[in-house]
C-alpha cells in the first residue's frame, strides 16, 4: 500500500553508512536503494487521479482513509528531495492534493471521515458508497496526517498557508478525552454515532505526538508509563499494554524515528530511539 511506497522513498532518502559485513559497496547500495525508490515512486504515478491529486491505496481499490492521504504527501514530497520530481512537476502534484483535501467534507465539521473515494474526494460510509454523513474518525489515522502536515509546514513555504488553513478547520480538542485519544464511529446496526478510547502502546504514542506538535495535549496516551508494563521477549525487554488487546509491532516506532526523531523531535523520539 501506499505507506509502505512512502517508507521505501524515506529510506532510499538515508544517508548510507558502511557496513564491513555488507559485500554490497556503499554505491551498489545506493542504486539499489535508488532503483526501489523510483519503484515505489511509480506506484504512486500510476494510481494518482488527475482530478484530486490523490493516490489510491492500493492498485485495485478507489477509497483512501486520510493515513493513507498522509502517507500520499509524503511520498510527493520525499520524490521531490530524491530528485525523482523536478521542483514544477511537484508544486503541480502538492498543490492540487492539497487543494482536494482543503476541500474535502469532514465528519461532523470536526475531523477527516474514516474514508474517502480517491477519484472525487468525496466522503464515502463504512460499504464505500457516497455519504454525506461518513462514518467516524480515527485519531490514530489522524496523527499521521498531522505529522505529514507539519512536516510540510516546515519544509514548503508555498504550502504551508494552505497546510494551516487545512488544520484550522479541524476540531483537535475533540480528538482527545481524559488524556487519551478519542475516536469515533457508527454501529453498524443502527448507524449511532458513538466514541471510544482510541489506541495502545506504539500507535498510541504516535498519534499523540502528533496532536502535540499542533498544540493539543494528551499527556496520557503520550505516555510510554501509563500502561506500559515490562515484558520479556526471546531475551530482550520489551513493553506490553497493561489494558491488554495490543499486538506490538515496529511501524509506529520506526515511522517515530523517521519523521520525529530525524525530522521534528519530540517525546515519542525517545521510545522510537529505544
Amino acid at each position: 500500500g501506499i505507506t509502505r511506497v512512502w517508507l521505501l522513498l524515506i529510506l532510499a532518502a538515508q544517508p548510507a553508512v558502511a557496513q564491513p559485513a555488507q559485500p554490497a559497496s556503499d554505491d551498489e547500495r545506493l542504486q539499489l536503494l535508488d532503483a526501489s525508490a523510483r519503484t515505489a515512486w511509480n506506484y504512486v504515478k500510476r494510481n494518482t487521479s488527475a482530478t484530486t491529486g490523490l493516490a489510491r491505496a492500493l492498485d485495485t481499490w478507489e477509497y483512501v482513509t486520510i493515513w493513507d492521504i498522509g502517507s500520499n504527501l509524503a511520498s510527493i514530497h520525499a520524490a521531490r528531495t530524491l530528485q525523482i520530481l523536478d521542483d514544477a512537476d511537484y508544486r503541480a502534484r502538492m498543490d492540487k492534493a492539497l487543494e482536494t483535501i482543503e476541500r474535502m467534507d469532514l465528519y461532523q465539521g470536526i475531523a477527516s471521515n474514516r474514508q474517502y473515494n480517491s477519484r472525487s474526494g468525496g466522503m464515502v460510509d463504512r460499504n464505500q458508497q457516497v455519504s454525506d454523513t461518513g462514518y467516524g474518525w480515527s485519531a490514530i489515522d489522524m496523527g499521521r496526517f498531522l505529522v505529514v502536515l507539519k512536516m510540510l509546514e516546515q519544509n514548503d513555504a508555498t504550502a504551508a498557508p494552505v497546510v494551516q488553513r487545512i488544520v484550522a478547520r479541524l476540531q483537535l480538542p475533540k480528538l482527545v478525552r481524559s488524556g487519551y485519544l478519542n475516536g469515533a464511529n457508527r454501529d453498524a446496526k443502527y448507524n449511532n454515532h458513538f466514541e471510544y478510547l482510541e489506541g495502545r502502546l506504539g500507535y498510541e504514542q504516535y498519534g499523540a505526538e502528533a496532536l502535540a506538535l499542533w498544540g493539543v495535549r494528551a499527556d496520557s496516551a503520550l505516555s510510554f508509563q501509563a500502561n506500559g508494563r515490562p515484558i520479556t521477549v526471546m531475551g530482550q525487554s520489551l513493553l506490553a499494554d497493561a489494558r491488554k488487546d495490543d499486538m506490538l509491532t515496529s511501524e509506529p516506532f520506526i515511522m517515530a524515528g523517521l519523521q520525529i526523531l530525524f525530522g521534528i523531535i519530540g517525546g515519542i523520539a525517545v521510545g522510537a530511539r529505544q
